[in-house]
């Protein structure tokens, strides 16, 4: 019933249509999403949600500050985790309250 998927096709369309970016942007998002319940669990990654990309940073609405506090000193690991799925090149996140 389902063909197997031609990915450089797939790719080759996306930017044909123009959202190769957008389609790469919300995988980097739903990447940091993961990559935040991995390696803060559950309380803090609830806490923190990945809003949007722009200019390689990373927006993320935080409800609390020690959740901030937090994510913060594990900026490079969660880039690094990003970049390792392949996704979007970020550089720095930054906190929407």
């Amino acid at each position: 019933m389902f063909n197997r998927i031609n990915w450089q096709a797939l790719s080759t369309s996306l930017h044909k249509a123009g959202i190769h970016e957008k389609v790469a942007a919300a995988q980097t998002l739903q990447s940091v999403s993961q990559s935040l319940q991995e390696i803060f669990g559950k309380e803090i990654a609830k806490s923190a949600k990945p809003l949007y990309i722009k200019n390689k940073s990373l927006f993320i609405k935080i409800e609390s500050s020690a959740a901030a506090y937090e994510i913060k000193k594990k900026e490079k690991e969660i880039i690094q985790a990003a970049q390792k799925a392949g996704c979007y090149n970020l550089r720095r996140i930054i906190f929407i309250t």
